[in-house]
This record gives C-alpha cells, structure tokens and sequence, in this order.
C-alpha cells in the first residue's frame, strides 16, 4: 500500500496531474500449446484441479495494472498519445517501475468542458483530430466526462 502511495505521489509529480494506480485490473493471457489440454489416452494437462484447462487463454488478475490520469485538460492529454516524447517518457517510467513483468494501461479523463465539439477539418495541422484519441461524436457540450485508455504493451515473459 506505502510503495503504490509512493508511485502516485512520483508520477503525479513527474506528470503534474493527478494519478491514481488501480492494482489488479486482470489480463487474458494466451496459453502456448504444450499448455493446452488434450483429453484421451495420449492426452496432456488433463488432470482436474491440476492443470486442465478449458480453451487457449486463462484470465490473471494480478497481470495488469491501470493508471487513471487527471482530470485533465485537452492541452495536457494530447502530449501523453503515443508518437509523443511524453509518451515514450511515461512507458520508460512504468518500464522501470513494473520490471516488464506487469501490463499497464493508462485512463485519460477529461471533464465534459474539455471535450472538443466534433470537427472533421482544421486549418491548424496540429488540431485535427486522432479517432478515438481526440475526437468524440458530439455537436454540443457533453454533461459526462470522456476518457481516453490507451494498453502499454505486453508483459515480457
């Protein structure tokens, strides 16, 4: 509990927006063939209790972690997409912190005045809009607030 208090404080200080890390959030892991059960007389992992399982994947709670982000502003999420320095900068630090042996997501969250009317043109190429990253189907102010989550990568190993 001290060491996720801990890593809040470093990455809401790092970001300078509120974090918090949502432990256990779970993952659907997929199970390599010789791991798979095969019923019958020349069958493998097929033992009730130990080692049977039913399909190619099995869920792990403990295999991912969630960082919510914010609230924040449009001009503070649009940095932490992926192609951006802030970006990489925040997959270095989750790299480091969880070993590569955890998948992590990231929940952005803005508040409805921050969610920008639809536009399907700009002049300014930096404002157009990135599907499901900066663009939301409204003609007027939303009364929730939009969230943007984005998966890290895979877990090594």
């Amino acid at each position: 509990m001290i060491e996720r208090l801990r890593s809040e404080r470093t990455l809401s200080y790092t970001l300078a927006m509120p974090v918090k890390v949502v432990p256990f959030t779970g993952r659907w892991l997929r199970l390599d063939d010789d791991q798979t059960t095969i019923l019958g007389p020349l069958g493998r992992n097929a033992i009730l209790g130990d080692g049977a399982v039913l399909g190619r994947r099995v869920w792990d709670q403990s295999a991912a972690i969630r960082l919510d982000l914010g609230p924040m502003t449009l001009r503070d999420m649009v940095p932490l997409l992926p192609g951006s320095k802030r970006h990489a900068l925040l997959r270095e630090i989750l790299d480091f912190t969880l070993g590569g042996h955890v998948e992590s997501e990231i929940r952005m969250i803005l508040p409805p005045r921050q969610v920008p009317v639809s536009r399907l043109w700009t002049k300014n190429p930096a404002r157009l809009p990135r599907l499901g990253w900066t663009s939301w189907l409204t003609t007027r102010q939303r009364k929730v607030p939009a969230e943007v989550t984005l998966r890290l990568g895979q877990a090594a190993g």
